[in-house]
């Protein structure tokens, strides 16, 4: 995610994209990650850099799910971060069926 966020500053002094800025604060985020050791805790004060980096550009942080596992497939586990992203699924679906 550094070097995503990294590329974004740099995009910023861009002078071949003088309008990324104001591009990107038309777009919608949300952050999904998933850690092993108290995900839930640990995780927010990552969710909250993110906040201020999507602050900065003007996008509209709309949400995030940080969910529990150590291996592939032990998000499955995790009921709640399962859950949500189910809802984030449908919610997206919604999003883009209503974009066309």
């Amino acid at each position: 995610m550094k070097n995503f966020i990294d590329r974004w500053s740099q995009t910023l002094k861009d002078i071949q994209y003088p309008h990324f800025k104001n591009t990107m604060a038309n777009k919608k985020a949300y952050v999904i990650a998933v850690g092993g050791d108290k995900p839930c805790i640990k995780g927010l004060p990552m969710i909250q850099q993110f906040q201020y980096i999507f602050d900065f550009i003007g996008i509209s942080f709309e949400g995030y799910i940080l969910g529990s596992g150590n291996r592939p497939g032990d998000v499955y586990v995790d009921k709640e971060a399962f859950f949500a992203a189910g809802e984030l699924q449908k919610k997206l679906y919604m999003y883009v069926k209503n974009c066309d």
